[in-house]
């Protein structure tokens, strides 16, 4: 920011000297090299290297020689250039090389129209491997590939070439909409039921529990179907599914239970055994640099209108779990670290109106904890978002 500062001040005294008028610019932008090169130098020509200015748009080219096909685009480390074909464009964004790469067959692929499909490579040499992709469409899913031409034998969504060019083709169907069925047991002291008793896939099941006197709904096990249940509630999956109520005797005495949602966001009291009917309060205290969000029950529920303090009459056994926020790097208090949260940083720091105010969490915006918001801060946060490794340690 102070860098800022001075490059303003040079701008004005130079402008008061009359050596600088207000149009003109005091820094050239920035000049890249763009290599282009060919991976076999007598099967194709390339075009479009030389220098560049940055954000000035790139187009190279690959023309292949007769007999010979464009395959790919290699970058300077070798790695293939997704989606790229035989002419590319792109932003100059920094130096760079690419390699056209040329092969005596051609591959192409086609679909019957229920989805997309293009193989990794446009062509290929004899024993060359070729990979394959595909997205079937909604209600589709994918069926074969069948080889058109080339005599090629696809495995595992790839195949070697031969000595031919190749046409590959991607088959898709529709996915049946087969109906499974729903059976619900109990282990004693009551009965359940499901409704609907069967469906397709993505069918909303309602389960229901009828508990002898005495007794009360412990939990639902899913003996089959891989279904997650919730508030009494599950989504058919591809499958029949399985489900036993476990009843359990209601107790004389309830035990609360508190616990909190992270170790480091602060701490709870007030859990314990108490008569049905007796009051009973539960306390939430936020560490320092946290804040108490809300109390969940043991089903995940949120409790509203629970403060710190929650009072409320002892009728079953239940759990309460405390929450508390206050994310490292999360300036804008929105329970994520992105790049927004980089971006209200950067602008705060070069000095942008009304971004003091977006700085909702002080403490969350220091990232190394010395105190004070610097370009540290920010350097911190940028190298996190970009998968630096050893800088997560900041934000733990």
């Amino acid at each position: 920011m102070k860098i800022r500062k001075l490059f303003g001040i040079l701008f004005a005294l130079l402008l008061m000297a009359g050596l600088l008028s207000a149009g003109q610019t005091v820094f050239a932008a920035e000049t890249y090299t763009i290599e282009v090169k060919r991976a076999h130098e007598d099967r194709g020509t390339v075009t479009g290297g030389g220098s560049y200015t940055e954000g000035t748009t790139v187009t190279i080219t690959a023309k292949p020689n007769t007999g010979y096909h464009f395959g790919w685009w290699t970058d300077k480390y070798g790695c293939i250039v997704p989606n790229a074909g035989a002419t590319y464009t792109f932003p100059a964004k920094g130096n760079a090389a690419y390699y056209a790469w040329f092969c005596t067959y051609s591959v192409t692929v086609t679909t019957d129209g229920n989805g997309t499909a293009s193989s990794r490579q446009r062509a290929g040499d004899t024993g060359s491997t070729i990979e394959l992709t595909y997205e079937p469409n909604d209600g589709y899913m994918f069926k074969e590939w069948q080889v058109i031409s080339g005599g090629v034998t696809v495995e595992n969504n790839q195949f070697d070439m031969e000595t031919a060019n190749v046409v590959i083709k991607a088959v898709f169907e529709k996915i049946p909409e087969t109906v499974y069925k729903v059976t619900v047991t109990s282990k004693g002291n009551g009965t359940a039921s499901a409704y609907p008793a069967s469906g397709t896939a993505s069918t909303e099941v309602l389960l229901t529990a009828y508990p002898d006197e005495g007794y009360r709904l412990k939990a639902w096990e899913v003996i089959s179907g891989g279904v997650t249940i919730s508030n009494n509630k599950f989504t058919l999956g591809k499958a029949d599914a399985e489900i036993r109520a476990v009843f359990e005797e209601i107790p004389k005495t309830c035990t609360i239970s508190v616990s909190c949602a992270s170790d480091s966001g602060g701490t709870v009291s007030g859990g314990g055994e108490y008569k049905k009917g007796a009051s009973v309060t539960i306390k939430a205290v936020p560490a320092a640099g946290y804040r108490f969000d809300y109390w969940t029950n043991q089903y995940g529920e949120k409790i509203s209108g629970a403060g710190t303090v929650y009072t409320f009459t002892a009728s079953q056994t239940s759990g309460y779990t405390a929450w508390f926020s206050c994310m490292i790097g999360d300036v804008n208090l929105d329970n994520k670290i992105d790049a927004t949260d980089r971006m209200i940083l950067a602008r705060y720091l070069a000095g942008w109106e009304g971004y003091e105010a977006k700085i909702t969490n002080k403490k969350a915006a220091d990232i190394d904890g010395d105190g004070d918001i610097t370009a540290k801060d920010r350097m911190l946060l940028a190298r996190y978002l970009a998968g630096w490794t050893g800088y997560d340690t900041y934000f733990k």
